[in-house]
């Protein structure tokens, strides 16, 4: 029937994750074990490493923040009233620095 068509990929995808998930508990005390008695500082280094960035998440990588762009400046003009000017330097002051 549908011989040699190959499965929409998010269907792959959600079966993949699916049968992933079952193994989960058992993959998460694997790693628990290896913290617990490995000699090995570079196998508990990694196990930890990655029990943590499954429970909290990846933290983002330094370029994936410099890639960022900064926020626009403040438009500012000479017919802008005292209290618009007030709050443009305060939008600045609260800027992060550029280099």
């Amino acid at each position: 029937m549908n011989e040699g068509r190959k499965a929409e990929p998010e269907v792959e995808e959600a079966a993949l994750s699916s049968m992933v998930r079952q193994h989960g508990a058992v993959a998460i005390s694997g790693l628990v074990r290896v913290i617990h008695s490995c000699k090995s500082d570079r196998l508990r280094v990694s196990a930890i490493d990655m029990l943590l960035d499954l429970g909290y998440g990846r933290p983002p990588r330094a370029r994936d923040i410099a890639d960022r762009d900064p926020p626009p400046f403040p438009e500012i003009s000479d017919d802008m009233t005292p209290e618009e000017r007030r709050a443009a330097y305060i939008q600045l002051l609260k800027m992060p620095a550029r280099r």
